[in-house]
Order: C-alpha cells, then structure tokens, then sequence
C-alpha cells in the first residue's frame, strides 16, 4: 500500500477512528492505518511504559502504575506485528489526548509535587514581593527554583517530547505493516526558511509599556513583527495610544493574564472568575489573543 494515496474514511470496529489524532497530528491518509487493530483497554488509567517512552492511559491486558515512577510495567510483549497487519493493546488517540491534555497531571503531582506547587508559601512569598525585586534577583531566584527540575520523572522538563516519540513509533508500525520504504516530505516553512522565531514582549510595569513604542522602531529596522502582552488590571493604565501603534506596525496585542500575580491557575474556581474578566477585556480589545502569564 502507499500511504500517499488519497484519504478515504477508515472505521474501527466500534465506529471510532483510533489513529484521528496521529491523523490530525501527520496529515497522513486514514488508509494508512486500516492494517493496525486497536483493543483499547478498560478501566482507570495509569502509566505504562512501551519501548523507552512513558505513557499514560489504557493498556488491554497490561498493567499501569498511578505514578511515573522508574518501575513501570512494560507492555511490549503485547503488541503484536506480522503478515502484514499489527494489533496494539491502546487507543492512540487516547494516548496523544491525555499527553496533549495534561490528564496524567494529577497523577503524576503525587510524586512531584513541584509540578502544581502553586500554593506552597515560597511561591506564595515570591509572587508577593516580585514587583519589588529588579530582573537579575528575580532571574537567580527563578534559576534556583528550576535547578533540579531535570530530575523530574515526568514530564521532561524544560522540553517533553513524548507526543512526538510515539507518533514517530507508530510510524514505525505503519512502515512495517505496508512496506513502505519513504514518505513525501513537504517543507516546513514558506519561501524554504530554515526554521522560524517568534518574538514576544511581556509588559509587566508602566515603564515597560511606555518603552513599547522604542521597541517597535527598533523591531521596524529588522522586519520583526512579535507579541506585546499587556496586563489589564492593578500594575498599571493601559494606553490606548500604545495598542494603537503595536497594531499599526503589524504587531500583537495580548492579554497577559489579568493582574499578573502568579496565581491565575492556582485553583479552578479562581481561574473560572478571572478567566471571565480576561475574556472581556479580550473583547474590549478587538479580539486580543489570551497569553498565559
């Protein structure tokens, strides 16, 4: 089969697409993937390691931990590969969703805790007298906060790539069942770029946002365009002059949170009464985009 054949809709047994989120991720046609059969499991979910990579879900037959420890069962042995087809124990949607989701967070906060340390009193203290304290303190503050954040089971930290691990897994699986030896390869970026950068100011304080307009000219001079991100309550007035030259330069306006005191996702009912106020001032300017703080 060549995976590069027009896309026609492929059912699972149940009626569910199994692979629509490494189909929305590759843009591959869903007939590439109608010799794999899917037997997701039942039951709560856990983790569970399949090759190197650690995933958090359902396995059919397997056995999952409620943490991501170093100790966790393998399920290997039940996947199986032959004549032409393949039979995975998982929902690989399932699996992408709950990465993309962060649904592992809750389990994986009992083990590390740093990972929703919201409410501890140094971070409590830290975001109390942060508008006091000048960047280079708070830049070696924030160094000592992350410096054994490497150490984290998981997610890896500062970049987890297990989404982009287990796609390229099931690419494997794809290759072997259809015998396809390459894909065609479309460029990334336009114009054959190499790679892309995207510029974003956070304007924290009343002197940063009156520097906004120095920072244009200076973006001018370089063909950069990039993302102000404004906080609309208690640090300071926002200037309507100053929104007004961010997009008469082609530049973004964000709203960067609502007051930006670090406690925004600290709970959810904190969050659902801020994020009500956000939204409005998203509306009140022109659809400004939400950048989270």
């Amino acid at each position: 089969m060549n995976i590069t054949e027009p896309a026609r809709e492929v059912q699972t047994q149940d009626g569910r697409n199994f692979f629509s989120a490494f189909l929305d991720h590759t843009k591959c046609p869903p007939a590439s993937t109608e010799r794999i059969a899917c037997s997701p499991g039942t039951g709560s979910e856990g983790f569970f390691k399949l090759g190197d990579l650690r995933l958090y879900g359902r396995a059919n037959g397997g056995s999952t931990s409620s943490g991501p420890s170093e100790n966790l069962s393998s399920i290997d042995c039940l996947v199986r590969d032959g004549n032409g087809s393949a039979a995975l124990p998982f929902d690989p949607t399932e699996i992408i969703n709950n990465l993309r989701f962060e649904k592992y967070a809750s389990a994986a906060s009992t083990q590390n805790s740093r990972i929703t340390d919201n409410q501890s009193l140094s971070r409590r203290l830290y975001y109390a007298i942060r508008p006091l304290l000048p960047v280079k303190v708070r830049k070696h503050l924030q160094r000592i906060a992350l410096q054994d954040w490497s150490k984290i089971t998981f997610p890896a930290w500062p970049v987890d790539t297990t989404v982009e691990d287990f796609v390229d897994w099931l690419w494997i699986r794809i290759f072997q069942v259809t015998g396809t030896k390459q894909i065609p390869f479309i460029w990334y970026w336009p114009k054959s770029f190499s790679s892309c950068a995207i510029m974003t100011h956070d304007v924290e304080t009343g002197v940063g946002q009156d520097f906004c307009v120095t920072m244009l000219k200076i973006e001018q001079e370089y063909g950069i365009k990039s993302a102000f991100e404004l906080v609309p309550e208690v640090r300071y007035e926002i200037s309507q002059d100053v929104m007004e030259a961010i997009r008469r330069e082609g530049s973004e306006v964000c709203v960067h949170g609502l007051n930006h005191d670090g406690k925004l996702f600290s709970s959810e009912e904190l969050f659902r009464s801020r994020a009500k106020a956000i939204n409005q001032y998203a509306e009140k300017w022109d659809h400004a985009v939400f950048a989270r703080p």
